[in-house]
């Protein structure tokens, strides 16, 4: 079978178990009972999908939109919808809607649509502040300002910043971020974020760390380390070399020591438009230890994560979904 052909039957089947009218469901499910049994490796790929499709609908509803917001939902959806269509053919209207919203969040997060400052996929940006500080925006970052004569105050959104800051006694400058608030002392450094953690990261002398689920807790962080924030609290400090840090940040290139293979993935989507379909909890095991290079295509990384995992299955669905799971019964 032609691969568009066996993604687009995949993404039917997906569709067909995931639709809301109860009836149509059941037959499907009659229909792929027998169905799969013909078709094991399939519907392993499906079984995923379908896991995968569950976790969309949990997707918190974070925002408050006004009017404007509303409308412009409703025109990222219908892109994305166009985009799967493309991708994996023609798909029943029926059903499409959750996954289409999820590309609505992926590709166009609301955050990130309406932040002062953005960097797309695969691009960085740096500029220089109204004090004269240095920012630089990683790919698929956002940032907001609050400058006044009593701070400077800098939101990370999204993404990854790599901040050197203008000397202003008067005006402390502080980077938020989702999990705590880091004070400059004079410094060069990097915050970066997901949902899990924020990591700073100092290059030249310190900050002070304030979280933001106990922020009467402080710690002074220093040049050469680097800490993770989450609603734990801090983790243990790790000692980095800044220079190291500084000139992979300048290449692309990517520092993995000992990371969960979905952080990974994380940081490809941020350089490449690609969107990863997995189970996180099956995957935790898989570590990478590597200095990645991320004008690299997703395909090639994964082929050389794949020589030490041989266990790992890589499945492309059209031109930017790709698959990933763990093959039964591997020895």
């Amino acid at each position: 079978m032609h691969s568009d052909d066996n993604s687009t039957d995949l993404a039917m089947w997906v569709v067909r178990l995931s639709i809301d009218d109860q009836k149509e469901r059941l037959k499907a499910e009659k229909e792929f009972f027998i169905w799969r049994q013909h078709h094991v490796d399939e519907a392993i790929k499906i079984d995923e999908m379908l896991e995968f499709s569950k976790q969309l609908q949990t997707l918190s509803k974070k925002h408050v939109l006004n009017a404007n917001t509303v409308q412009h939902c409703f025109t990222a959806h219908s892109d994305a919808v166009k985009q799967i269509k493309k991708n994996w053919g023609k798909l029943a209207g029926i059903g499409v809607f959750a996954i289409g919203s999820y590309l609505t969040v992926q590709m166009i997060p609301y955050q990130y649509y309406f932040a002062e400052i953005k960097t797309p996929i695969g691009e960085k940006k740096t500029l220089r502040l109204e004090d004269g500080s240095f920012l630089t925006l990683a790919p698929d970052s956002a940032v907001n300002f609050t400058f006044d004569q009593k701070k400077r105050h800098i939101e990370l959104v999204q993404g990854e910043i790599m901040i050197e800051v203008a000397k202003d006694t008067k005006r402390p400058l502080i980077v938020s971020s989702l999990h705590a608030d880091f004070r400059a002392m004079g410094t060069r450094f990097i915050v970066q974020q997901n949902q899990q953690r924020s990591r700073l990261t100092l290059l030249h002398s310190k900050v002070l760390v304030q979280t933001t689920e106990n922020p009467k807790f402080k710690k002074i962080i220093s040049e050469g380390q680097q800490v993770d924030v989450s609603l734990n609290g801090i983790t243990a400090v790790k000692n980095i070399n800044p220079i190291t840090i500084e000139n992979n940040l300048n290449k692309n290139q990517f520092v993995a020591e000992d990371i969960p293979l979905s952080e990974l993935l994380e940081q490809l989507e941020h350089f490449h438009r690609v969107y990863f379909i997995y189970n996180k909890k099956q995957l935790a095991d898989l570590r990478v230890n590597a200095v990645i290079s991320m004008q690299q295509s997703p395909q090639t990384i994964l082929t050389l994560i794949t020589m030490q995992y041989p266990e790992l299955r890589i499945d492309q669905l059209g031109s930017k979904f790709i698959l990933l799971r763990l093959a039964k019964n591997y020895s």
